[in-house]
């Protein structure tokens, strides 16, 4: 089972975006996670958040680059982004290869994203959403579908 924190960021609703998505993803088991306090396999940082000196594990950036971590955002230097967002399905983009938390390796591709509108998450927090589903070995050959 991998360990995830979430730092809290700026704005606290895609905050409680991923703490309810990855407590639902782990609750379905598509992906073998818990949510932590300390030392984690997975830190999300979402915009603003501070990575902590007790974090450990890879790092999931959202607006910034941290040594050895994997940022998200809409720049080209951003290895996830989200190249279109609809009402219900997004594309994750995977702008360089990178592994897995399991160690399985991602070649650069376009990853489906579909989605339930119900809490409606910001941009922010679905491609984190999507990126932390993606890394802790969610997904499959349709894509990452998120609760």
């Amino acid at each position: 089972m991998y360990r995830v924190r979430i730092l809290p960021g700026i704005h606290p609703k895609p905050l409680l975006y991923l703490l309810t998505v990855l407590k639902e993803l782990s609750r379905q088991g598509l992906v073998d996670a818990a949510l932590c306090q300390g030392q984690a396999d997975l830190t999300i940082l979402p915009r603003g958040a501070v990575p902590a000196p007790d974090c450990g594990g890879l790092l999931l950036s959202a607006g910034g680059s941290f040594p050895g971590g994997i940022s998200c955002g809409l720049s080209s230097a951003d290895t996830l982004s989200l190249s279109s967002i609809r009402e219900h399905s997004a594309l994750l983009t995977l702008r360089r290869s990178l592994f897995r938390l399991d160690g399985r390796l991602l070649e650069m591709q376009e990853i489906p994203v579909t989605f339930r509108r119900v809490m409606e998450p910001e941009p922010e927090a679905l491609l984190l959403a999507a990126s932390a589903c993606l890394l802790l070995g969610g997904g499959d050959a349709q894509g990452i579908r998120l609760p």
